[in-house]
């Protein structure tokens, strides 16, 4: 695990799952291109209950924005 000074900078959401699974494979997608990422969103015991309202956020640091949102349209793309 590695460790890093707090940078102060802001996390935004650059893209959001359908579930957890997806967001997921999102988040070893962007660490394979060295995009360090955070899911957030409906936790296991809520899905279970409303599926249909079970998102994942994909956040990344805003200096990473970019780059993580062009990495997944591409993927969209195929």
């Amino acid at each position: 695990m590695s460790t890093r000074k707090n940078t102060g900078e802001a996390l935004v959401s650059i893209a959001t799952a359908p579930n957890e699974p997806i967001a997921r494979m999102w988040a070893e997608i962007l660490k394979d291109e060295g995009i360090h990422c955070l899911i957030t969103g409906t936790d296991l015991m809520s899905a279970l209950y409303v599926p249909a309202v079970s998102q994942y956020e994909i956040r990344v640091l805003a200096s990473q924005a970019e780059k993580a949102r062009a990495i997944l349209a591409s993927l969209r793309e195929e």
